[in-house]
């Protein structure tokens, strides 16, 4: 719908400066959290082409071993 990648995850559950007042939300905060509950990080480059989208794992922390270990997923 605007042809970029939302910069922040907000962006997608709730209207923004970004995507105007108006907007429709196509996800609810919720749905954006890990397998832990906890929100995902997000983040997107300057230009909104590519992201990154990350789990800290069981601890809620940077980093890590094991299942501790951070998530991380980018694209496109």
């Amino acid at each position: 719908q605007y042809n970029r990648l939302p910069t922040s995850i907000n962006s997608l559950a709730e209207c923004t400066e970004e995507t105007g007042m108006s907007c429709t939300p196509i996800a609810n905060m919720d749905d954006l959290k890990d397998g832990w509950g906890q929100p995902f990080k997000y983040s997107s480059d300057g230009d909104g082409r590519s992201f990154v989208i990350k789990s800290l794992g069981t601890d809620g922390r940077e980093g890590g071993e094991g299942l501790n270990s951070d998530i991380v997923g980018k694209g496109p």
